[in-house]
């Protein structure tokens, strides 16, 4: 599916426009671009690798929080080395707390948007 980190930045882009067009109204295609290549390195930070696991990542990061893995709780998660990298993120947003959710949301930072290491 991805032959290389210009096709994985596409393909994340794609998918924000199609599941998400409301987060991402007005934000020029090169922003995009830029948050892309900035939610793939963050993951990669984690140690997650795995390219639908960084997609999911990118997806987090547009709709929950630019910011989400700030948190304490999703830090744990996110750096388990007993999970499977390709499964920490589904495992955690399995498990995270409706409460943590809310904490996330209200501690939302849009600069992260263009981090490229965790916080």
């Amino acid at each position: 599916m991805y032959f290389d980190k210009e096709n994985l930045y596409d393909s994340i882009i794609r998918h924000w426009e199609d599941t998400c067009p409301e987060d991402i109204a007005g934000i020029k295609r090169g922003m995009l671009r830029e948050a892309a290549i900035a939610a793939v390195s963050r993951a990669n930070g984690y140690g997650i690798t795995d390219p639908s696991a960084q997609h999911l990542f990118a997806g987090l990061m547009m709709t929950v929080s630019p910011s989400f893995d700030d948190n304490a709780m999703v830090k744990s998660h996110l750096s388990n080395p007993d999970v499977p990298q390709a499964d920490r993120l589904s495992r955690m947003i399995a498990q995270l707390p409706e409460q943590a959710w809310e904490q996330i949301v209200k501690a939302k930072r849009y600069d992260a948007l263009f981090e490229l290491a965790p916080g």
